[in-house]
């Protein structure tokens, strides 16, 4: 079975990213971060996250593909608003150019952190024990 580590900012009680609820519900927790561009962003609804019956979400392939999207700051401030940076390993995933798509029913490992360097410090700590 192949899987992938992915990475992504959510609220660990619901689950939902920073547009969305894990149901599909807009939550746009984006348009209140400070200094963000993210409310930018055309995060429109797709029938891609709905492919195959299952319900798909986003996530980044990477630590720095992750910071590509949301700044240390935006991740503080999301994180006073409850929500978690995870890192979680997935067997139901699909690769687009600029994010991976999984689903929840795939998700086979979870840890959340309340920092970036937590979560680099979790990479650190992988590749030397």
């Amino acid at each position: 079975m192949e899987y992938k580590i992915l990475y992504r900012i959510e609220h660990p009680e619901n689950f939902g990213g920073a547009w969305y609820n894990e149901d599909g519900s807009d939550n746009r927790i984006v348009d209140e971060l400070t200094n963000s561009t993210l409310s930018e962003l055309p995060m429109g609804r797709d029938e891609r996250y709905h492919a195959d019956g299952k319900k798909w979400q986003c996530a980044a392939w990477s630590v720095d593909h992750l910071k590509y999207w949301f700044t240390e700051d935006d991740a503080q401030e999301l994180i006073l608003k409850g929500f978690k940076l995870c890192k979680f390993i997935s067997t139901q995933f699909i690769f687009e150019e600029q994010q991976v798509l999984f689903t929840k029913l795939g998700v086979i490992s979870l840890e959340y952190f309340d920092s970036y360097e937590a979560l680099l410090e979790s990479e650190v700590n992988e590749t030397v024990g």
